[in-house]
This record gives structure tokens, C-alpha cells and sequence, in this order.
């Protein structure tokens, strides 16, 4: 959700490969801490549309920093620089993946 503007929690659930009805709680508590906000899908008004708010991206980059510094440490000592190249094509081809499946998500949706 933190690269998406937006996403229906059937699309984080699809994504995650769970049931909307088990993210509920967790939806709920991201609210409660301020991390997102639900608003009317308009669109459609039977959904609603998860939104993460400034604070929810603070979090998460809070969250992530140390596993950042972690792997790019990582990655330093141990790949060489053509290893390296390898690795960003690969997370490319990773990501354009991502992206079919993401698509899937709305179609599904």
C-alpha cells in the first residue's frame, strides 16, 4: 500500500493472499494509531479505500531503516559490483511481476 495512493483492503488482503475478514483487526489498528484512514470509494460507495496517512509512512520508514542499512551493508560486502547490476535487473523483473499481480488484484476486486 506505501507505493499505491490508495487500495481497497480486497486488494491488501489479495495481495497478502488472505481474506479481507482476516485483516480486519489489523485494518483497525493501523486506524487507530493514525497510520491510515479509511474514505468512501467514489467510485463506488459500497467500498471503502485504505489510504496510508503521513504518519503510517513515518512508521514505516522508521521500521525499515535498520533492515536498509542491514542489506546495503550486506550487499556491499559480499556481491561484487557486477553482482550488484544483477541484482537491480532482477529486482526490476521482480517488480514489473508485482505489478501484473496488482492488476490482477483490481480485476478480481
Amino acid at each position: 500500500m506505501y507505493k499505491h495512493d490508495t487500495m481497497t483492503p480486497g486488494e491488501v488482503a489479495h495481495r497478502l493472499r488472505l481474506q479481507p475478514q482476516a485483516l480486519t483487526r489489523t485494518f483497525a489498528a493501523l486506524e487507530e494509531q493514525g497510520w491510515t484512514k479509511r474514505v468512501p470509494d467514489p467510485s463506488d460507495g459500497r467500498q471503502s479505500l485504505l489510504i496510508i496517512t503521513a504518519t503510517g509512512r513515518q512508521a514505516l520508514v522508521d521500521e525499515m531503516r535498520p533492515r536498509d542499512e542491514w542489506i546495503a551493508g550486506v550487499l556491499e560486502q559480499e556481491l561484487t559490483p557486477a553482482e550488484c547490476d544483477l541484482l537491480v535487473v532482477a529486482a526490476q523483473l521482480l517488480e514489473r511481476l508485482s505489478e501484473v499481480d496488482s492488476a490482477i488484484a483490481r480485476v478480481e476486486a
